[in-house]
């Protein structure tokens, strides 16, 4: 800002000005009304290490410093400019550069701003007042230059204006005492040799330029080594701005490379502290097991809402069931009301597991190796990625075989779902399987567990054949193992055990072949891999394929309906009245016996034939209410 202080007063020729606050939109604001380009702009600098340095925008053309004046700074400056008045100016300054003298107070800002619009090659628009001015001084000494500064009344307008343009200097006063200056650093021809270059130093109340020595490509480092070197010694307050010319692809690239600089230097450090932790617990293992208990990170999985159909996840799984379960298990050591409640629904759960329609599966009494027969077909109107996927599906499940629909005809004219079910189920298949296709990929699987049911619809997507995975493995002919994860409902124990009915109960282990059914967040991830076992502790894995990725739509009881629209309507009966005969109380017990027997058997014909749907969990979008419902 200005210097006007105990240790050098202003010179005559003018009033004090408002000191000029050190902003860079302040300096930009005043350079663009007098003349300078859009093309230039000051901005700040942040420090005067590399990196930071680095994120200035190149070239720059100028340099201004604010610096706070000190005894021991005002003693060096007499000192010389004492010498220089002696030996005269450095013969290696250009004689031509512009330099002006300081005689009005707190005017430092406005001369250092001239000092590097008018030493460097920045646009100056030639019909503007600053073109003017530097017509007028192009004859005159740097004094006869300071008393026409005083005398245009245009710089002290465009002054005032720059300081009053922010809100921190509306109020300030014009006889404000300040001990803050500034100084402006140039790049210069040499005197001497035309050829090389100087940095100069120009401020207004030296006795004259300043010669620094020759001033290389990085006007930015030479200016660094001289402030540290003259004035970091005497003064630890320091502040800097640079005039540039716009050229934002360069300043672009450079911020990028100091934030991947500062992300590997903050990795680096992550690496060191990780390894020195390391080295901690191998020499105290229950550190390591106490940072595992505590550091559980919050997921959505382990977040998500209390579901009261659990089996297999333990009740206070959720973090707000946690503090009363605790409570619990610690006040009643032996048969409290909780224990039996929760015996209870343990043993319905598993009378309703024992009992459920897969039973007969785990308790057959059979050849354990022998792979139940499944029927894998597709919809009506398939392609060939479709009819591809479900010879995959072949490979997967030992005792599959794929049939193909006939594209003849209309769908209409196609055996429905229900009939293709019957029709499985009395020729001894376990299951039936339906891909169904849209946009010329396979988009949907029906899975009918036969004879009886139940059948679950399934969205599909992800598909990935074996050939499309690179560095697969072949398959053999072995049972594969089979390793169903994460479902913890009763709902999903239910797809978990229709799933596990695909496959024979005993797998061949010299296959070293397994099928993982991964349910995370109700999405069912589908892999295939070989294993090897290294070493006791260690195993390799190569995925064989396919890959693909199941959510569970529906699931219905029994087989799937088979609606007979041109079936004949039943024949209308006409209800007796009760005053044309009075039958007895035997008879009308015999009719209510026969119609209810009548409709039992109807009911379980309907069952068998599939001629109605009953749904026993229907997914809709309703019923993600937030993104920690799950309900497998």
């Amino acid at each position: 800002m200005a210097e006007q202080t105990k240790t050098a007063e202003p010179k005559a020729g003018g009033g004090p000005w408002i000191p000029l606050e050190s902003n860079p939109e302040v300096f930009n604001s005043w350079a663009h009304k007098l003349g300078m380009a859009q093309t230039a702009h000051f901005e700040d600098i942040y420090g005067l290490d590399p990196e930071l340095l680095a994120m200035v925008t190149k070239p720059v053309k100028a340099v201004l410093m604010i610096f706070p004046i000190s005894p021991q700074m005002e003693q060096s400056r007499r000192v010389d400019d004492e010498k220089m008045r002696k030996d005269g100016v450095s013969p290696n300054v250009d004689k031509y550069i512009f330099f002006i003298e300081q005689k009005i107070g707190n005017a430092c800002g406005t001369i250092g701003l001239l000092h590097a619009l008018l030493n460097s090659d920045v646009t100056i628009n030639p019909l503007s007042s600053l073109a003017q001015f530097q017509e007028k001084c192009m004859d005159l000494s740097p004094s006869d230059r300071a008393d026409l500064l005083a005398k245009t009344a245009l710089f002290a307008q465009a002054h005032s204006a720059a300081a009053t343009s922010t809100e921190s200097s509306s109020t300030v006063p014009t006889n404000l005492d300040t001990d803050l200056h500034f100084t402006c650093f140039v790049p210069s021809i040499d005197g001497v040799n035309r050829n090389a270059r100087r940095l100069v130093e120009l401020d207004g109340r030296r006795v004259g330029p300043v010669d620094h020595g020759a001033a290389t490509d990085d006007i930015l480092k030479d200016v660094s080594t001289i402030v540290k070197e003259k004035y970091l010694k005497l003064s630890t307050s320091m502040q800097f701005f640079t005039m540039t010319r716009n050229k934002q692809m360069a300043n672009r690239e450079k911020r990028i490379e100091l934030v991947e600089r500062v992300k590997r230097q903050k990795a680096a450090e992550k690496f060191k502290e990780r390894l020195a932790r390391k080295r901690k617990e191998v020499k105290d293992p229950e550190m390591k097991k106490k940072r595992i208990e505590e550091n559980v990170p919050i997921t959505i999985d382990n977040m998500r809402e209390h579901d009261p159909t659990m089996l297999t996840a333990p009740t206070d799984m959720h973090p707000n069931h946690r503090a009363s379960s605790s409570k619990t298990a610690v006040k009643s050591e032996g048969a409290t009301e909780t224990d039996v409640k929760q015996e209870t629904i343990d043993s319905e759960n598993m009378h309703d597991i024992a009992n459920d329609p897969f039973a007969a599966y785990f308790h057959q009494t059979g050849d354990p190796t022998l792979p139940p027969k499944v029927l894998i077909t597709t919809s009506p109107r398939f392609t060939t990625a479709t009819r591809e996927f479900c010879e995959e599906l072949v490979g997967v499940f030992p005792g599959a075989k794929y049939v193909q629909r006939s594209k003849r005809g209309s769908n209409h004219k196609c055996p429905s779902i229900g009939k293709l079910a019957t029709w499985a189920g009395e020729r001894g298949y376990g299951a039936l399987v339906v891909v169904n296709d849209d946009q010329k990929e396979p988009n949907a699987i029906t899975m009918v567990h036969l004879p009886e049911g139940p059948t679950a619809c399934f969205k599909l997507t992800s598909v990935q054949l074996t050939k499309r995975i690179f560095g697969h493995a072949r398959a053999s002919p072995h049972n594969p193992e089979l390793i169903l994860n994460g479902f913890v409902t009763r709902l999903g124990h239910a797809v978990g055990r229709m799933f596990q009915t695909l496959f024979p109960p005993m797998p061949e282990f010299e296959g070293r072949q397994v099928v993982t059914l991964h349910n995370q967040r109700d999405f069912l991830f589908f892999r295939r891999h070989r294993y090897v076992f290294h070493s006791t502790e260690k195993a390799g894995l190569q995925e064989i394929g396919p890959r693909f990725t199941l959510k569970l739509r529906s699931m219905r009881q029994g087989l799937p309906a088979v609606n007979k629209l041109g079936a004949p309507m039943r024949e209308l009966e006409i209800a007796k009245d009760e005053d044309d005969e009075d039958p007895s109380a035997e008879t009308r017990a015999a009719e209510a016996l026969a119609q209810e027997q009548e409709q039992e058997q109807s009911l379980k014909k309907a069952k068998k034939d599939g001629k109605r749907d009953e749904f026993a969990w229907v997914w809709k979008p309703e019923l993600e209410v937030n993104k920690r419902t799950f309900f497998l």
